[in-house]
């Protein structure tokens, strides 16, 4: 089982996404269970494979 860090800021911006909010949260749902990290970047959700050496 895959720990769900959520990130504020995308919190907050998937608050305000009302005609597509269900769609964005169900890939948010997809990408945090994929083990990518979730990060705000340039005013928009970031998800990124943590690299592993």
């Amino acid at each position: 089982m895959v720990a769900t860090v959520t990130h504020p800021k995308v919190d907050a911006y998937m608050a305000r996404q009302a005609p597509w909010k269900t769609e964005f949260e169900t890939l948010r749902v997809i990408a945090v269970a994929c083990d990518l990290t979730e990060d705000f970047t340039w005013g928009h959700p970031c998800y990124t494979k943590p690299h592993k050496e």
